[in-house]
């Protein structure tokens, strides 16, 4: 038996099939692709499904936040047995951890003496699923709650997308009809970052090779040097092809071979940007987990 529980919300962006094996509770965003009716994120339907029907109809579609009653019955299953660690996208991209929070405290209500505490990641996709990564060692460790959310606080990881293309932010009312043609006329591709929890403009690259390029800097900056540090990992939106040959990049750059984590952006992120985005993050590594 663990000490604790991890859960996390859907939108970190580790896969459904490594969080089954992992032993990680799990509370899916929803998105319509009709208007109407919501599906559950990566169980009714899949990223790859959402960004085929993305690239089909061209056109914006929406995503809703776990209620917290959806935390509830998630926590309510492991309550009687453990603590509780839940790991959320950024408070100020989604609701979703104020949910959790809610959650929390009614099911600490219920089970006197439990404790549920709730990780504001202040991050999206990988750069919060490199924490949920972190907290799986310190459980399999055996170490404790505690001990865990303190190592699992000690760094946060960086997170910087290339968009493809500006229509999806468009649509979204991001930016206006303009920006958005202009961008597409002169081949334009926005590097953004999350900084403090928000999505906020980086850098603008003209095509993908340069943005890409855009990428690796960010990167070669962060790690000033010592990759060994760091973990890292490659995100994309529907273009496997082009992210298994950006992260072979990072891995031959750097001598780490194998060592580069890959993953799908999901359609919580990708809903905004669309597809064809390439991603990273990093985090360093905290000694106290990985000695």
């Amino acid at each position: 038996m663990f000490s604790f529980k991890i859960v996390t919300d859907s939108a970190s962006d580790l896969s459904n099939s490594f969080l089954q094996e992992q032993n990680i509770g799990v509370v899916p965003f929803y998105v319509t692709v009709d208007g109407d009716n919501y599906l559950k994120d990566q169980i009714e339907i899949t990223s790859r499904e959402f960004y085929k029907i993305q690239r089909e109809r061209k056109q914006f579609f929406k995503t809703s936040l776990p209620s917290v009653q959806d935390y509830i019955d998630e926590f309510s299953k492991y309550a009687d047995a453990s603590d509780i660690l839940c790991f959320c996208i950024s408070s100020k991209l989604s609701g979703s951890s104020q949910s959790a929070e809610n959650a929390a405290k009614a099911i600490m209500e219920e089970h006197p003496g439990r404790r549920v505490i709730v990780i504001d990641s202040l991050n999206a996709s990988l750069g919060y699923g490199l924490k949920i990564l972190e907290a799986i060692k310190c459980r399999d460790d055996g170490k404790s709650l505690d001990e865990t959310v303190k190592a699992v606080s000690a760094h946060r990881a960086v997170t910087a997308l290339m968009v493809d293309t500006l229509d999806y932010l468009r649509m979204g009312g991001r930016i206006g009809k303009a920006s958005a043609l202009a961008g597409g006329l002169l081949n334009i591709k926005p590097i953004i970052k999350v900084v403090d929890g928000s999505l906020s403009p980086h850098s603008k690259a003209r095509g993908r090779v340069k943005g890409l390029a855009a990428l690796l800097d960010i990167l070669d900056e962060g790690i000033g040097g010592d990759p060994a540090a760091y973990t890292i990992g490659v995100m994309h939106a529907d273009c496997p092809e082009d992210a298994e040959t950006f992260r072979d990049q990072i891995e031959q750059k750097y001598g780490i071979p194998g060592k580069v984590r890959l993953a799908d952006v999901g359609l919580v992120i990708g809903v905004h940007v669309g597809p064809a985005v390439i991603a990273i993050s990093f985090v360093r590594n905290n000694p106290e987990i990985y000695s």
